[in-house]
């Protein structure tokens, strides 16, 4: 698996067994370099811009999905958003639950705010570079 982060984040993808890179211009040519014989599947998880590399990086948008990126449809590339009518996972919560248990999983959380304060963790989740959880506190 390759993951892609800012250099300061190479650490932790590797952490969770990942081979890390930088994105950005030229991601197609580093993961290459990193994957000479190809890569199967790409998840976008930024909605930044990366659906045309990664269907460069993967050979066809049928190979890509994303669940951040509501263009997807303009590349032929899967778009989930979660919201309702969509498909969910309602399974995986189990599953979730029982690695938890187990020690196998983790959801760090970045930060906590005040209810009063979800516009101030809204711009921050938006700027794109938080590391875990961002969680309104109710109550």
């Amino acid at each position: 698996m390759i993951g892609t982060a800012s250099a300061g984040n190479h650490d932790y993808l590797r952490s969770l067994g990942a081979v890390p890179t930088t994105y950005g211009g030229g991601l197609p040519a580093r993961v290459k370099e990193l994957a000479p014989q190809g890569v199967d599947a790409a998840l976008d998880t930024s909605g930044r811009g990366a659906l045309p590399d990664l269907i460069e990086i993967t050979g066809s948008p049928e190979r890509v999905v994303t669940i951040a990126d509501p263009q997807a449809g303009q590349y032929g590339v899967p778009y989930t958003s979660g919201r309702s009518g969509e498909s969910r996972a309602w399974h995986a919560l189990a599953v979730a639950a029982e690695l938890w248990e187990r020690g196998q999983f983790s959801m760090p959380v970045a930060q906590t705010f005040p209810l009063a304060d979800g516009p101030q963790a809204h711009r921050l989740s938006e700027e794109g570079h938080v590391r875990g959880k961002l969680v309104l506190l109710v109550g």
